[in-house]
């Protein structure tokens, strides 16, 4: 969906793992989401795209102070003072009052999590990543469309049944299916 958001706007699409982030050396996890930020505030339309956010936006409350946890903080807080700065500086016009950056990118960031419960209140506050969209597993219907968009480069016979895959994949979200498909 982030990508055909990207596609939609004629914009960049940066993907990135919330694990990539997670770093035991001080100061590169948060070093890595500068620089991701700094990468798309290059383009003049771009998606941000943190899959598994929870590895780095998973609550504060109760982290220990070991040094492992402390650079985990590091990197939220990067993390979000990054968010906030893309809506940038409040300007005043005599006649305007508007948000900018200082150039003329808008960047749009997505996470996405199995785990919504365990994220950072102060990640999910408004301004940050406010708007929820729970996505359900695809029914049986869906399940059958996938399987037929996944396999349309094979080789196969042509009373292949894709609809004994969809009915065999009950549970299965999209990935899982496009998984089954490539093997």
């Amino acid at each position: 969906m982030a990508s055909a958001l990207a596609h939609e706007i004629n914009g960049n699409f940066l993907a990135i793992n919330g694990a990539d982030f997670v770093e035991m050396f001080a100061g590169l996890g948060p070093r890595r989401v500068s620089m991701t930020f700094k990468k798309a505030q290059k383009y003049k339309n771009c998606v941000i795209f943190i899959d598994e956010i929870d590895a780095i936006g998973r609550s504060r409350e109760g982290a220990g102070g070991d040094s492992a946890s402390q650079e985990w903080v590091n990197t939220l807080n990067k993390l979000l003072d990054c968010i906030d700065g893309i809506r940038g500086k409040k300007k005043k016009n005599r006649f305007l009052k508007f948000f900018t950056t200082g150039r003329t990118s808008r960047i749009i960031v997505i996470g996405a999590t199995n785990r919504a419960e365990v994220l950072d209140a102060a990640l999910t506050r408004s301004g940050r990543l406010e708007k929820h969209i729970h996505i359900p597993l695809p029914d049986c219907r869906t399940r059958e469309e996938i399987a037929r968009i996944h396999m349309r480069k094979e080789k196969v016979a042509p009373d292949f049944d894709f609809g004994a895959i969809a009915r065999a994949t009950s549970g299965l979200s999209g990935a899982d299916i496009s998984s089954l498909c490539k093997e």
